[in-house]
């Protein structure tokens, strides 16, 4: 049994939200105040006080969803929840709240649907909660769900307090969960022979007798009562609320026994690690639940990334069989992208604003991915590229030569993609197609952009001749001392050029593969060069491809041989200068690559005078079109 499938209406930041989870874990990634913490206290109100282990939500006019004005929108809001996968045990548990399929049982499914309205007349609010198949007018008793647990560790949690000895001790819940009636026995005549040792111990007595003393004199023979020092009462539950946890650092010897230290030597992490363990340990050994939930809101607090990792692997690790009575179902919230990066893709579902400013949720798994798909998901999501999952808007890109130089180019063309949350990602590749079937106005309905070079066939061209007939020579650099770590891995590579067809590139099969893939995809459009970045970058403006020059000079202690001053100034005109430095970038694959270049022209793009303005403006340096009309579609639109 688990929970399947939530649905809210009109509550809070939800004005119409459905979700579906899957057993086991489920991670809930997305950015601040999309609703994560929301969406938990949807749950513990459908389910009530009967379910809940600790404090409980009170609801209030204020839980009302509020229009962009403030106003509240109507004068009630819905939470429906579904279980599904009941064994038949389970079915007959809660034949309360089942619907039943009399064709095929096992489709069975329990559901609670809660329902809060406000009264301005009487200036409170009502609720009614029911299952099943019933109406609203069906009241349903609380103790319906006391076999649903639902345990909440919040994001700013006290797991040192959590961990002490006292009445909220988490190890004393533990314990209780664990131990049958012969366990309990057993520890209880320890702590009585232990009591029983202190009692007859000379300075146990000498002090007891000190206290009595004292106390008949302040209080008198009559009212005064009877000292006595003991480890704790001999009464199991006592006894398990007064244990406490301690850290061994190190690893016992036959020549020395390990040292223990209190948990409060511990930084947040490792207790917040503790904490977690010892709750889903309690959660796991429960026997009178049929379910329990747990809830827990930002694990990776205090957690270095390796930690994180670690923790993500627990988290998976802890599903359990089919037809488990006592399964626990994890739902995480989390901004690290390292726990999103770590777990398997289709435990994550992404809570998100769509294009038209909506929030929707969409789980990986629903995303029609094949096997061979999600694999390669799974490997291609690390700590950058998960990222996108809380972003607004995503910019694929082919490397880091984009990745360094689109941010640069945005800020030049005003467009802000830090303030609305765009998220540039290199994939390291070409392959797009995976990443790409994710947005669609039925996945995760944001706009997403997908830069690539058009990649033409390059032909050779003819040999240039000077006026006599021989052939012409490049420019020399007139005994300027010549980078030796510029040199030509290309014989050719001078003479290469794109090939067109009727005046126009040639695109190459899979850029127009890719480009058909997403045709009538609202969401995903893809934007290619001519050629390649750096060609169409060089292309854009007139005065392009002289800074370039200078960039790539700034990349070399010595004269670049690929690509200088005096080889771009020989150039009869705009072509040729185009041609002279994708060839000396691209082409000849000299030591010092791209991404070295794209650092150095991102510099120079960003300096910028005393009174704020770029040194090099935007008339001087233009952005090409296809750029700036992926980082345009990006944007969000509300």
């Amino acid at each position: 049994m688990h929970l399947s499938t939530i649905s809210i209406k009109n509550f809070r930041n939800f004005d119409d939200l459905t979700m579906d989870f899957a057993p086991g874990l489920n991670v809930i990634v997305g950015e601040n105040n999309i609703g994560k913490t929301n969406l938990f206290d949807a749950i513990r109100i459908a389910l009530g006080g009967a379910s809940n282990q600790g404090d409980f939500v009170r609801v209030t006019k204020d839980d009302l969803s509020k229009n962009k004005y403030g106003k509240t929108i109507g004068d009630s809001f819905q939470i429906s929840l579904v279980f599904s996968g009941l064994t038949e045990d389970e079915r007959g548990e809660f034949i309360d709240i089942l619907e039943l399929n009399d064709e095929d049982p096992g489709l069975s499914f329990a559901s609670v649907h809660f329902s809060w309205t406000w009264s301005e007349e009487i200036n409170r609010g009502s609720y009614r909660r029911w299952g099943g198949a019933r109406t609203s007018t069906d009241n349903m008793p609380d103790d319906v769900l006391q076999s649903i647990q639902i345990t909440l560790l919040k994001a700013l949690r006290d797991a040192l307090s959590g961990l002490q000895p006292g009445r909220t001790s988490q190890l004393g819940r533990l314990l209780r969960v664990l131990a049958n009636e012969e366990q309990k026995a057993a520890v209880e005549t320890i702590i009585t022979e232990a009591n029983t040792k202190l009692e007859n111990d000379p300075l146990i007595q000498e002090v007891t007798n000190t206290i009595q003393t004292s106390l008949t004199s302040a209080s008198g023979e009559v009212l005064s009562q009877c000292a006595s020092i003991s480890t704790s009462p001999a009464e199991f539950d006592r006894i398990s609320n007064n244990l406490r946890i301690a850290i061994q650092r190190e690893k016992e010897t036959p020549e020395s026994k390990a040292t223990l230290e209190e948990i409060w030597f511990n930084g947040l992490g490792y207790n917040n690690l503790l904490f977690i363990a010892t709750v889903l340990s309690e959660l796991e050994a429960a026997k009178s639940a049929s379910l329990a939930l747990l809830l827990v809101e930002e694990p990776e607090a205090h957690l270095h990334p390796q930690l994180q990792t670690l923790l993500s692997d627990y988290l998976s690790s802890r599903h359990t069989s089919e037809g488990d009575n006592h399964a626990v179902q994890t739902f995480v919230t989390t901004h690290s992208p390292t726990i999103a990066a770590h777990v398997d893709p289709d435990c994550l579902i992404v809570l998100h604003h769509t294009t038209s400013g909506k929030i929707k949720s969409t789980s990986i798994r629903s995303c029609g991915l094949t096997v061979k798909e999600r694999k390669q998901l799974q490997r291609m999501l690390d700590v950058t590229k998960a990222t996108m999952l809380f972003s607004r808007g995503v910019v694929l890109v082919e490397g880091i030569s984009e990745a360094l130089l689109l941010p640069v180019l945005a800020k030049r063309e005003q467009v802000k993609i830090a303030d609305s949350a765009i998220a540039i990602i290199p994939i390291c590749g070409v392959d797009f197609s995976t990443f790409g079937k994710l947005f669609h106005p039925d996945r995760i309905a944001m706009n997403l952009s997908i830069i690539t070079d058009g990649d033409p066939k390059l032909t050779n061209e003819p040999p240039k001749t000077d006026a006599a007939g021989q052939e012409a020579k490049p420019a020399t650099n007139n005994g300027e001392a010549e980078s030796d770590e510029d040199e030509p891995s290309d014989p050719t590579w001078d003479t290469k050029i794109p090939v067109r067809t009727n005046g126009k590139y040639e695109t190459c099969k899979r850029t127009q593969a890719l480009v058909a893939q997403f045709a009538g995809n609202v969401c995903v459009i893809v934007y290619h060069s001519e050629v390649t970045l750096e060609f169409d970058l060089a292309n854009a403006g007139k005065d392009n491809a002289s800074h370039m020059c200078e960039a790539w000079h700034d990349c070399f202690d010595g004269t670049p041989r690929t690509l200088n001053r005096k080889m771009l100034g020989a150039c009869a005109d705009q072509e040729h200068r185009v041609l002279t430095v994708w060839r000396g970038i691209c082409i000849a694959k000299p030591k010092a690559g791209k991404p070295e270049f794209a650092q150095s022209l991102a510099s120079r793009l960003d300096e910028k005078t005393n009174d704020g303005q770029f040194k090099i403006t935007t008339q001087e340096f233009v952005t090409p079109k296809y750029i700036k009309d992926a980082l345009l579609h990006a944007m969000p639109k509300s």
